[in-house]
């Protein structure tokens, strides 16, 4: 079985008979992490069978960098943790291409947490990252001192709730959390950040997302986080 996801139906698991077979003629078309046209038909069972398929792109190859490969196992189980099967959403598809085609060229951690920030707003769950969530006060890169999980936003000094459902964050990766909200994945080539920054907002976006979700990732996500990527020198500004 192969999940595969299209801007139509959404996500759903295909049976691809005699893809083990050392002559299988579905060796190389149904690579992990491709762009495929397929075709398939449904059986008198009920599920999924691949009749058709060739790729169109490659996003990440078994033989890329490992924190690429990680990235991409996250970013598949979002989907399939998240979302229920076979619900149409072509605007987390066209998100999910986004990240899938980031990945060779931008930080793992920061497509991730990209893809996590844009898959909330998708679900109505957009965080406040231009007001502070318990005052409602404006709020200057230096006012915010955290992001409330609970409220979903940052919080400044007069309104911080203490409680365990604020993460502290430095005003630089406060910075950085409003730009993945607010700027294309693309726009995040160059940027390189200190381990403690890049940890602090990819924590930050994950505990966001498990809250309102009540689904936290699985076995690729576990990975990913004791894993994770090296840290790629000084940060650069955007």
């Amino acid at each position: 079985m192969i999940a595969v996801m299209t801007p139509e139906v959404g996500w759903f698991d295909v049976l691809v008979q005699g893809v083990r077979r050392p002559h299988s003629q579905w060796v190389g078309a149904v690579e992990p992490f491709s762009w495929l046209e397929l075709d398939y038909e449904t059986t008198g069972r009920g599920f999924s069978r691949l009749v058709a398929a060739s790729v169109k792109a490659v996003f990440v190859s078994a033989g890329a960098p490992l924190e690429q490969v990680s990235g991409a196992y996250v970013l598949s189980e979002l989907i399939q943790t998240i979302l229920p099967e076979h619900a149409s959403q072509p605007a987390v598809y066209a998100r999910l291409l986004q990240a899938l085609q980031a990945l060779p060229s931008v930080d793992s951690y920061l497509v991730v947490a990209w893809f996590r920030l844009q898959l909330l707003s998708e679900l109505g769950f957009k965080p406040s990252l231009n007001s502070c969530s318990l005052g409602g006060e404006p709020l200057t890169k230096a006012a915010v001192v955290g992001l409330d999980t609970q409220r979903g936003g940052f919080v400044c000094h007069t309104h911080t709730s203490g409680s365990d459902a604020t993460l502290p964050l430095s005003p630089q990766q406060a910075a950085v959390l409003k730009l993945l909200s607010e700027r294309p994945v693309t726009d995040f080539g160059k940027l390189r950040l200190a381990s403690a920054d890049r940890e602090s907002v990819h924590l930050a976006v994950q505990t966001l997302l498990n809250y309102h979700t009540e689904r936290p990732g699985r076995r690729a996500a576990g990975f990913f986080n004791r894993y994770g990527t090296p840290d790629l020198g000084e940060k650069r500004a955007l």
